[in-house]
């Protein structure tokens, strides 16, 4: 049985909390002059999941069901706001939540990008 577009965005989400739960963060030191700053999480920045076209099934449903919004670019895009500043636990699960859901829907155009801040 085929699963429901629900169920395929509710199975990507845990891929990708599986891949954070898995992850390692390289801590980072910032330093301001004589003062140092020891930041858990590593380095900042954003994360998000890009599915292209953003006319298709898919896209729609992520529109519905993981609050897709139009992308600047084309497509649509699954913006990853959890895990605080983390760029590394946002990419984590970027990257295993986008593969989740082309192996789930076999579509390829579906693509996990990042920036750091």
């Amino acid at each position: 049985m085929k699963d429901s577009m629900k169920d395929v965005f509710e199975k990507a989400h845990e891929a990708g909390m599986r891949a954070v739960e898995e992850l390692t963060v390289r801590p980072m030191i910032v330093v301001d002059g004589s003062r140092e700053y020891f930041v858990a999480d590593g380095a900042c920045g954003f994360a998000w999941v890009t599915i292209r076209p953003g006319n298709s099934k898919l896209a729609r449903a992520a529109k519905k069901y993981a609050g897709a919004r139009a992308a600047y670019d084309g497509g649509v895009q699954i913006w990853i706001s959890g895990f605080n500043q983390s760029v590394a636990k946002k990419e984590a699960y970027a990257g295993a939540y986008a593969a989740a859901l082309r192996g789930l829907t076999g579509e390829t155009r579906i693509y996990a990008e990042s920036r750091l801040d």
